[in-house]
């Protein structure tokens, strides 16, 4: 047994690496798995997605690789422990496939959503345009919320007569809020 504890962190990260590697090596599904997450990569880079598009997907592929990965150290465990079939580790081992599975599935959900909207954007950039109303933001980079102005009426109810003050400033988002507006947010994810 190894003393993982006592290794370096770079010793560590090898024998990480080496876990990727024999995965890689040994397991048709998982050169599968890198082969999709090599294709999602590709179609995601034409379709010019945002950087927080990239990340959904990074975090679904690296979730699907990690399953895989575990399920791979499941299946090579229960042949050491029981190399001969058993009910138990048949129920084991088809529990860690189906881990994979439901991974899989919900990445495949998620790259879905996410491809037909960077689809979406990228056909209507290319095709010409009927309004003259131009975003501030490129095609591929609008944001996930966006944040709209709309005034309040002149007069507010029970407001002292010298007025309210000095307009708020928002110091996260750096925009001044103007007497007599209020912000209203926009959720933007997942419009079809």
């Amino acid at each position: 047994m190894s003393q993982l504890g006592r290794h370096s962190w770079m010793q560590k990260f090898a024998v990480a690496a080496r876990g990727v590697l024999l995965g890689l090596q040994g397991e048709r599904s998982m050169r599968v798995h890198a082969a999709a997450a090599m294709g999602v990569s590709l179609v995601g880079w034409w379709l010019e997605l945002s950087a927080s598009e990239w990340g959904l997907l990074v975090l679904c592929m690296g979730f699907v690789i990690a399953a895989e990965l575990l399920n791979t150290a499941v299946e090579r465990l229960a042949a050491v422990v029981e190399p001969k079939e058993h009910p138990q580790i048949r129920d084991v081992l088809d529990l860690a496939a189906g881990g994979v599975l439901m991974a899989a599935l919900a990445a495949a959900i998620v790259g879905s959503l996410i491809f037909w909207q960077a689809y979406q954007r990228k056909n209507a950039s290319l095709a010409p345009s009927k309004t003259s109303a131009v975003s501030p933001f490129p095609t591929a980079h609008r944001p996930l919320l966006t944040i709209q102005y709309s005034p309040l009426p002149h007069s507010i109810p029970n407001a002292p007569a010298g007025g309210i003050g000095t307009p708020p400033t928002i110091p996260n988002l750096d925009l001044p809020m103007n007497r007599g507006s209020i912000p209203k947010f926009t959720p933007t994810l997942f419009r079809l």
